[in-house]
């Protein structure tokens, strides 16, 4: 999260899960990275009442529609409360792209040491409009940023390749599209290719 919000010029707020709030130290840290605790399952409308005005503050809020770090790699379908935030925030989305985390740090291993080439890769999009994502029902806005996200990554999941000389990332599922079990319904559209607006490493 530190990473993502380092790259911006504008004042960031994060959400995190509630417990990760418990942790001695991570606890501290993540109150003086501008937090909101976010519950782990269920709805939380405390939570989403905060991000909403912060977000009416001008704040950038900074979201892991996942939940919470995937345990083999792959990217994990996105939750249904990003569709709730861009129907009631009402403002542009950036979608960010971040590769290399998981094989560098899995959850519940030690940090894996790799002592040649880049090993995070991060990338911003352009700016989703509103309006655009509204084009579709809400449902169909998260699949529109689900996907651009993971056209993003897996680009530079291939970049870090390139940079490695292909040892790094390990092959994995992390190689792999996201997968739904079930697809939210949607109009059918077409989306132009996004242009990259930064890549760091």
């Amino acid at each position: 999260p530190p990473m993502v919000g380092d790259y911006t010029e504008r004042q960031t707020a994060f959400v995190a899960r509630a417990g990760l709030f418990k942790v001695p130290v991570l606890g501290a840290c993540l109150r003086s990275w501008n937090s909101t605790p976010i519950k782990e399952s269920g709805n939380d409308k405390a939570a989403i009442m905060e991000v909403l005005a912060r977000l009416k503050e001008g704040h950038a809020v900074v979201i892991f529609p996942e939940g919470r770090r995937c345990k083999d790699g792959a990217m994990q379908p996105f939750k249904r409360g990003l569709s709730l935030l861009v129907k009631m925030g009402k403002v542009p989305v950036v979608p960010v792209a971040v590769e290399g985390c998981f094989d560098c740090f899995p959850p519940g291993h030690a940090p894996r040491f790799y002592w040649r080439g880049p090993r995070i890769a991060m990338r911003y999009g352009r700016p989703l409009s509103y309006d655009e994502l509204m084009k579709e029902v809400p449902d169909g806005a998260l699949l529109h940023v689900e996907r651009e996200i993971d056209r993003m990554r897996l680009e530079l999941r291939g970049l870090l390749r390139a940079k490695n000389v292909d040892y790094f990332p390990p092959a994995g599922p992390g190689d792999q599209p996201v997968k739904r079990d079930a697809q939210p319904r949607r109009r059918t559209m077409t989306a132009a290719p996004s242009p990259e607006t930064q890549d760091a490493s």
